[in-house]
């Protein structure tokens, strides 16, 4: 539901993994777990770049359905889940086919095996 909180601000109210929290703006679905401390797997989001949506390793359940949290807004009374098997499942399928498509050839790549997400 939309509220207005005491400084008479619009206020969103949304759960997360069955749990009431509230947001003063608008924010991605990836950004308020952000603020919650929850983590959510991300390889493409950065807050200083424009949402490209393209890993979607940021995959939730929002609303019953599988989202890039990154590139969907919360909206008052939205049900997100995080961590369940639909959305774990999701988001191997995902990896496997982000390393079947990668090449193996550390050694001679350009970063030099000096790589964030090593596996």
């Amino acid at each position: 539901m939309l509220t207005w909180n005491v400084q008479n601000k619009m206020s969103y109210e949304v759960y997360i993994d069955d749990i009431l929290h509230e947001f003063d703006k608008e924010y991605t679905i990836y950004q308020a777990c952000s603020l919650k401390k929850i983590t959510i797997p991300c390889y493409c989001y950065h807050n200083e770049l424009s949402i490209a949506g393209n890993c979607r390793m940021c995959l939730v359940v929002a609303n019953s359905a599988l989202v890039a949290s990154c590139a969907v807004n919360i909206t008052s009374g939205m049900h997100i889940f995080t961590n369940t098997k639909r959305v774990n499942e999701a988001r191997e399928s995902v990896l496997e086919f982000l390393l079947i498509n990668h090449p193996l050839d550390c050694p001679i790549c350009d970063q030099g095996g000096d790589v964030i997400f090593k596996i």
